[in-house]
């Protein structure tokens, strides 16, 4: 009879396992595949060299499995200074000049690399996924283009220093541009695709009304008295963050920052002064808890990875612990820190589920144009103007 009952488990188990394990999603594993890749290569350089941000790659492989997208943020730290301490040693061994015009060259075709690869994807139809993860990479390029250039003024000027710090910082950035491009087009072998001029289309509606609704919520926060003045300027800075990135096309990462900025808002709106810290956590473990179940729709969905609301809802887990292990009134503001995190992340969530339905129901309704995107054609007029009456004032005379 024993026997009999240990077969069906064991049938029941081949059943229902692949199931299981389906549920530990593709977004999930790519989290866990950039921190250990990234750690892994790393350890080969910590094995004879401690002196280097060693105590942050200490923590990024502590925080390795629970919180893998935080950790692989922290191995990029150490990533970047060894970069740095490298080109400094070859620089000492071959001379500055000979390093700078190989750097130069190194990062030049390597953006040209990256470049025509992200143009490749966005010409074809691609998975929704792939195009978060292009959004990412395309603000890393873009910053790596900023540093060229400044590295190209401070040559030109004969900072050579200055142009070496520039470059290397370039070469970093497109370092990590690569690292998620190979992520880009891993999760781009998915079987539902589309245009990406589409998801381009839908993506500036969406982030239009994210960012419309947390400017409406931030105004009104700024007028009530006794907030918290310190976090609503931040929410102020993160949606203007938002409206650049919606200026430059980037409207994922503008409808991320969006999400953050109404989150910041709401927390101002809904601020609770503790005087005992076991309030804060129990607080806070009602965010992070809640931000956790919003998370659940991403990780059933293999077709959402939704990577700055995963690192937002890590960190909230983070310092959650850490206010937990505190114990003292220290964990308070440990506690604040969670649940602003926590309620950033659930709001992200809301607004990348909001992106994919529009994607799949796409809307012929028209996008109006709201006082913020007035502001730079307006001044453009009046100086128009103003230039087009002194002209005539000249010609009278």
């Amino acid at each position: 009879m024993k026997i009999k009952y240990t077969l069906i488990l064991i049938v029941l188990m081949f059943l229902f396992l692949p199931e299981y394990f389906m549920l530990i999603s593709a977004e999930q594993n790519v989290f866990f595949d950039l921190s250990a890749k990234e750690l892994s290569e790393l350890s080969t350089f910590y094995e004879n060299e401690s002196n280097i941000l060693a105590n942050i790659y200490n923590q990024a492989k502590e925080c390795g499995a629970k919180y893998p997208f935080y950790s692989y943020t922290l191995s990029l730290k150490c990533r970047r200074a060894i970069l740095q301490k490298n080109i400094n040693d070859l620089a000492d061994i071959k001379g500055v000049d000979v390093t700078i015009s190989n750097l130069t060259k190194k990062v030049q075709e390597r953006l040209e690399r990256v470049q025509d690869e992200i143009s490749k994807l966005q010409q074809n139809k691609t998975s929704f996924p792939c195009m978060e993860w292009i959004s990412l990479i395309d603000n890393a390029l873009k910053e790596s283009e900023n540093y060229f250039e400044a590295s190209q003024n401070s040559y030109r000027e004969e900072n050579y220093n200055a142009t070496l710090v520039y470059l290397t910082k370039s070469d970093f950035l497109l370092y990590k541009a690569n690292n998620l491009l190979k992520v880009a087009k891993n999760r781009n072998n998915l079987s539902l695709r589309r245009n990406y001029s589409q998801m381009t289309k839908e993506g500036e509606k969406v982030a239009f009304s994210w960012i419309n609704t947390a400017d409406d919520k931030i105004s009104l926060v700024e007028n009530l008295k006794d907030i918290r003045e310190d976090i609503i300027v931040i929410a102020r800075d993160v949606l203007n963050e938002s409206k650049q990135y919606y200026s430059e096309g980037n409207y994922y990462l503008s409808l991320m920052s969006a999400a953050e900025a109404k989150a910041l808002a709401e927390f101002v709106l809904n601020y609770e002064k503790y005087e005992k810290y076991e309030k804060a956590l129990v607080r806070a473990e009602k965010c992070v808890e809640g931000a956790k179940d919003s998370m659940k729709e991403i990780h059933e969905d293999t077709d959402i990875d939704a990577p700055i609301a995963e690192l937002h809802l890590e960190m909230a887990e983070l310092h959650f612990e850490e206010a937990k292990n505190a114990k003292t009134m220290s964990a308070i503001p440990l506690a604040d820190i969670a649940i602003q995190e926590a309620q950033t992340a659930e709001e992200q969530v809301k607004a990348v589920v909001d992106l994919k339905n529009a994607i799949e129901n796409p809307s012929e309704m028209p996008t109006k144009k709201y006082k913020w995107q007035y502001a730079v054609p307006i001044l453009a007029l009046v100086v128009l103007s103003l230039f087009i009456l002194w002209k005539k004032r000249f010609v009278l005379k």
